[in-house]
């Protein structure tokens, strides 16, 4: 099931258990996430775009909590939101992925010029589920070592 579609049965779940603050936010993520994928050919969002949108949302939401700490309406749209987002690689979990990355690229040994082909076949299996910046230091310091 697509990212779109379990927002979509989510939506109406929340709207069938009569949680109105759930639904009218699922359905305006819905409504958002839905016109990317009309805006680019009226075709279905991909589950990438999807997820862009979410963290979008996620980003405005703590923007809010940087203004308004302990706004409730930000709270309760993050707490949403963190159930449609990929658990976050770290520590030795992001380690491992830049190594499966290294070998998804073809690459033995990581140049400074291979940087930007190992960030990309990260972000092809691992999209969003982790801290880009993090990655490319994580990466540096692989180079500095190699």
């Amino acid at each position: 099931m697509s990212l779109v579609a379990t927002i979509r049965a989510d939506s109406l779940v929340a709207r069938k258990a009569r949680d109105s603050p759930k639904a009218t936010f699922l359905i305006t993520l819905l409504g958002e996430t839905e016109i990317v994928g009309k805006n680019a050919g009226n075709r279905e969002t991909t589950d990438a775009e999807t997820l862009a949108v979410i963290q979008k949302f996620a980003k405005n939401a703590n923007e809010v909590l940087k203004v308004r700490p302990g706004d409730a309406a930000a709270v309760y749209e993050l707490g949403v939101l963190q159930g449609y987002l990929p658990s976050k690689l770290t520590g030795a979990a992001l380690g491992a992925a830049i190594d499966q990355a290294v070998a998804d690229a073809g690459l033995t040994e990581v140049t400074g010029k291979d940087i930007g082909m190992v960030m990309k076949a990260l972000a092809a299996k691992h999209a969003g589920a982790y801290d880009g910046a993090e990655a490319s230091a994580a990466i540096r310091a692989r180079v500095q070592l190699s």
